[in-house]
């Protein structure tokens, strides 16, 4: 079996299982269990705090490279 049907068998199925999984859950959902968020919402957030956790690391390794030039000046 050539490798690229093979990973796309991989993939087909872990989105299948992600969609079973969520179908599932929303048509059962817990009583107490607050309003669950969108496909699309979640990902959104996942993105953002991606970008955020990005910058946030990015900003800092440049503040730590001006505060050691300004050291070694």
């Amino acid at each position: 079996m050539p490798i690229a049907v093979l990973v796309l068998l991989i993939v087909l199925a872990v989105a299948g299982g992600l969609y079973l999984g969520y179908t599932a859950g929303q048509q059962r959902p817990l009583p107490s269990s607050p309003q669950r968020k969108g496909l699309g919402e979640r990902a959104r957030d996942t993105a953002t705090k991606g970008v955020l956790g990005l910058w946030r690391w990015n900003r800092a390794r440049k503040k730590k490279a001006r505060e050691q030039a300004r050291d070694r000046d």
